[in-house]
C-alpha cells in the first residue's frame, strides 16, 4: 500500500523555505473532508509530511508525521512537529494534529497533504526564480494563481499602485480599486477615512501580515507590509473578491512579501524612498507623468494645500550619503519650524517642497543649517500653482549644478543669484560660443591660455566695479599701475573705455557666456585646448 505514497523525503525545504500551518492545511482540506478536525495549540509552520516509523529516527521539527500503521506514538506534545492520525487513537498529550474520523482513508488524506506542500513549494520556487531574473512584477504576481484565485495588488508606502496581477472582476466590483487602477492613487476621501479609523496607522506600522475586512475599502483584503531594513517599501494586498480572509491567504501573502523583499531592494524605482505618504504623487508631477488638474487638486486637498498657493522647492545634493544619513536629514527637515514642507527623494537628490514659504526666514534657516550639515542645495524662486512644480525643480537643479562649479565654498545657491547663468546655458544649448560671444573676449581668452595672462578676468572685474580703477585693483589684488598696464593691452581687442552702455553690457554678458562654456567644457574633461589653464579663472 505504501508504494502509492508520493515520496517527498528527498525534497525537504531548507529552514527559509515555504511553511504551512495546520490551520491553513485544515482550511484547504475541509472542503473535501468536512469531518476532519483541527487540534492546534501553537501556530507552527510545517515544511512537509513524512511517515512515522517507530524507532527508526528522531522526530524532525517542522514536519507533519502521518500515523499510517496506526501504532502507538509518543505521547509528549512538546516537539515542534505535528501529526496526522485517527481521532480515536490520539493521545491527550498531542497538541498539534489533524484528526480523521474512522471512515476516512488515511493514505488518501496523506497524499492530498503531500500534493498541497508540493503545490506551494513549486509556487515559491517559481516566484524566487522570476524575482532573481528580474522578471516584470506583473508576471511575478500572476504566479500566485498557482495557489490562490483572488487578485494580488502591490502598492508603495504612499498607497500608490505599483502593479497588480491578471485581469479580474475587480473593476466591476470595487469602485475604489477601479479608481486606483485608472489613476494610480487611492482617492483622498478614502485616505481621510483610513486616517480617521486608524487603518492607515495600522498599515504603516504593523510588520507581519494581517487580514481585515476594513470599512474603508469596498472589499476585505489580507495585507503584508514589506520592510527593507527599517524603511517601509510596499504594501502587498491579496484582495478577497471570492471569499473572506483566511489563514491560507495570510500565509500566502506573508511568504510572498518575504520573497519580494530582495526584488524591491534591488529595484528602488518600484517604491517610495522614505515611506512618506504621497511621495510618488509629487514625483509624478515633477516627471510630468501626472497632468490631470482635477486629480492633482483632489489629491492635494489631503494636505490642506490649494493649487494656486505659493510654493518653493529646494534641491539637495546628498553627496553619496548612506541611507541612515539621508533618513536623519529627512527627519530633521520634516520637523523644521516655521514652514510646511513635503520631502521627496528623486535620486540622487532629496527635494523639499515648501508651502507658502516665509522667504526671509527660509533663506536664513537654510543657510545656517546646510553649512552645519555640510550639504549643498539650490532654492528655486517662489512659484504660484503646483502645476509649475516641474519648472521649479528644473530651475533649482540647474542652479545647483552651476553653483557647485562657480561657488564651491557656498552651501546654499539662490536661483536669483545665478539667473544669468541659466540664461547663458539655454543660449549655448542652441548656439556655439563663437556665434554669440564678443570676438574681442574670445581673443583675450586665447591670450590668457597661451600666455597665462588674466585679461578676461580683468575685464570682468573692471566692468563689475563700474570701471573704478581702485576697486578693481583691490578685487584683483594687484597694484593700480599693473591694472593700467593690463587695460592698455586690453584696449587693442575690447574698448572698455569709450564703448556705449549697450556694448559694455554685451561685453560683460559675453564673459558670462564664456564662463558657462568653460564649465561645460570642464564637464567634458576639458576637450578644448587650454581649458584647464583658462578654466581656473572662473571658479570664484
Amino acid at each position: 500500500m505504501l508504494c502509492d505514497i508520493i515520496n517527498v523525503q528527498d525534497n525537504r525545504k531548507g529552514d527559509d523555505g515555504m511553511e504551512l500551518s495546520l490551520g491553513a492545511l485544515y482550511e484547504m482540506l475541509s472542503s473535501r473532508y468536512p469531518e476532519i478536525e483541527l487540534r492546534e495549540k501553537y501556530r507552527t509552520g510545517y515544511k512537509g509530511a513524512l511517515i512515522w516509523q517507530a524507532g527508526r529516527a528522531a522526530l524532525e521539527n517542522h514536519f507533519l508525521y502521518a500515523d499510517l500503521p496506526e501504532r502507538k506514538i509518543p505521547e509528549s506534545g512538546e516537539t515542534a512537529c505535528g501529526w496526522i492520525m485517527r481521532k480515536a487513537q490520539c493521545p491527550p498529550g498531542i497538541r498539534q494534529a489533524l484528526l480523521l474520523p474512522d471512515g476516512y482513508d488515511m493514505l488518501e488524506v496523506f497524499n492530498e497533504i503531500l500534493l498541497i506542500f508540493q503545490k506551494f513549494q513549486n509556487w515559491e520556487r517559481k516566484v524566487t526564480d522570476a524575482a532573481a531574473e528580474s522578471r516584470p512584477l506583473k508576471e511575478i504576481l500572476n504566479l500566485t494563481a498557482l495557489v490562490e484565485s483572488d487578485p494580488v495588488y502591490l502598492a508603495d508606502a504612499s498607497l500608490k499602485l505599483i502593479e497588480y496581477s491578471r485581469p479580474t472582476l475587480m473593476p466591476d466590483v470595487s469602485a475604489i480599486w477601479r479608481y486606483q487602477m485608472e489613476y494610480g492613487y487611492v482617492p483622498m476621501n478614502i485616505v481621510k477615512k483610513l486616517i480617521e479609523t486608524g487603518e492607515l496607522k495600522r498599515l504603516n506600522t504593523k510588520r507581519k501580515a494581517f487580514d481585515t475586512p476594513t470599512e474603508c475599502f469596498n472589499l476585505p483584503y489580507t495585507c503584508k507590509n514589506i520592510f527593507v531594513g527599517s524603511v517601509l517599501k510596499a504594501h502587498l494586498f491579496l484582495v478577497n473578491v471570492y471569499s473572506l480572509p483566511s489563514r491560507t491567504k495570510l500565509e500566502i501573502v506573508e511568504r510572498l512579501g518575504e520573497l519580494l523583499k530582495p526584488y524591491l531592494e534591488s529595484h528602488p524605482e518600484t517604491g517610495s524612498s522614505f515611506g512618506a505618504f504621497q511621495e510618488d504623487y509629487f514625483r509624478d508631477i515633477i516627471d510630468r507623468k501626472l497632468k490631470d488638474i482635477t486629480l492633482i487638486r483632489s489629491q492635494l486637498s489631503y494636505f490642506g494645500w490649494g493649487m494656486e498657493d505659493t510654493f518653493q522647492i529646494l534641491v539637495l545634493d546628498t553627496g553619496g550619503r548612506r541611507e541612515d544619513g539621508k533618513q536623519f536629514l529627512v527627519s530633521y527637515l520634516s520637523h523644521q519650524p516655521g514652514n510646511e514642507c513635503q520631502i521627496i527623494e528623486k535620486k540622487p537628490y532629496i527635494l523639499v517642497l515648501y508651502h507658502q514659504p516665509r522667504e526671509e526666514y527660509l533663506g536664513e534657516y537654510l543657510t545656517e543649517n546646510m553649512e552645519r550639515f555640510k550639504i549643498r542645495g539650490a532654492l528655486s524662486t517662489p512659484f504660484r500653482s503646483l502645476t509649475e512644480l516641474p519648472a521649479g525643480y528644473e530651475q533649482a537643479l540647474t542652479t545647483l549644478k552651476i553653483g557647485k562649479h562657480l561657488s564651491p565654498e557656498t552651501f546654499l545657491y539662490i536661483t536669483e543669484n545665478y539667473g544669468i547663468y541659466r540664461m547663458t546655458d539655454q543660449i549655448l544649448q542652441e548656439h556655439s560660443i563663437t556665434e554669440v560671444c564678443h570676438r574681442g573676449i574670445l581673443k583675450l581668452y586665447d591670450l590668457d591660455c597661451s600666455q597665462k595672462t588674466e585679461y578676461v578676468e580683468t575685464v570682468y572685474q573692471y566692468l563689475s566695479h563700474d570701471r573704478n580703477v581702485l576697486k578693481t585693483s583691490q578685487a584683483l589684488f594687484i597694484h593700480r599701475n599693473t591694472l593700467n598696464y593690463r587695460l592698455r593691452k586690453i584696449r587693442a581687442y575690447v574698448d572698455v573705455e569709450q564703448a556705449p552702455p549697450e556694448a559694455l553690457h554685451y561685453i560683460l554678458f559675453s564673459i558670462y557666456l564664456l564662463k558657462t562654456a568653460l564649465r561645460a567644457e570642464k564637464s567634458r574633461d576639458a576637450v578644448q585646448k587650454g581649458t584647464r589653464e583658462g578654466g581656473a579663472l572662473w571658479e570664484n
